[in-house]
């Protein structure tokens, strides 16, 4: 089963970037910029939108992904 990550968006020069998810084939921004709690379910980030499952997209190819367990430990995407 999969579990709960917190996701941090950063880029190379150190600016925070929205996230994206893609719902119903739009393309929409996650309101708190930078981070996001998300799911993980071993090979997909998935976010839950109006009750529905999307998957999780960055909006540039600059960005380094970090996940964030909730036991805490850190380590790149």
């Amino acid at each position: 089963m999969g579990h709960r990550v917190e996701v941090i968006l950063r880029t190379q020069g150190g600016r925070q970037l929205p996230w994206m998810v893609v719902h119903q084939g739009r393309v929409l921004p996650i309101t708190e910029w930078g981070r996001a709690w998300v799911d993980w379910d071993g090979e997909h980030y998935l976010v839950r939108l109006e009750g529905q499952i999307c998957e999780l997209w960055h909006n540039t190819a600059e960005t380094v992904w970090y996940l964030r367990d909730v036991a805490g430990s850190t380590h790149p995407a």
